[in-house]
């Protein structure tokens, strides 16, 4: 069951480019972020061969650090549709379908929790 249902930030404020070091530990962090769950992690920087390697790449990368100014939160998690259609969309999404996202069921049974409850 196709849903349309979203959560997004739009962040709006000045951009400001990191130096080739500080973008350097920026992605060393992400990489360990995502690593460090892997049964093998790797870091970037964990050999002399990586370390040569991480610097090789990185200079193909621009890092910008952002400063917000404004931040607009929006989502749509099917607020307008009856019980029983967004019931049937939490099952697909809570389900093994291709559909499936545990966290966008998670927003969406706040929303119509809370929903639910005020009636």
């Amino acid at each position: 069951m196709p849903t349309w249902n979203f959560v997004a930030v739009h962040l709006s404020g000045v951009p400001e480019l990191l130096s080739p070091e500080e973008n350097l530990q920026v992605l060393e962090k992400l990489v360990d972020h995502f690593e460090r769950e892997l049964p093998e992690p790797r870091q970037m920087r964990g050999t002399l061969e990586d370390e040569r390697y991480a610097e090789r790449i990185s200079s193909g990368t621009v890092g910008v650090r952002l400063t917000p100014t404004k931040i607009v939160a929006k989502q749509k998690m099917s607020q307008n549709r009856p019980d029983h259609i967004v019931d049937s969309i939490m099952s697909e999404l809570g389900g093994d379908s291709p559909y499936a996202s545990p966290a966008l069921l998670r927003e969406m049974q706040l929303v119509h929790d809370r929903r639910r409850a005020a009636r």
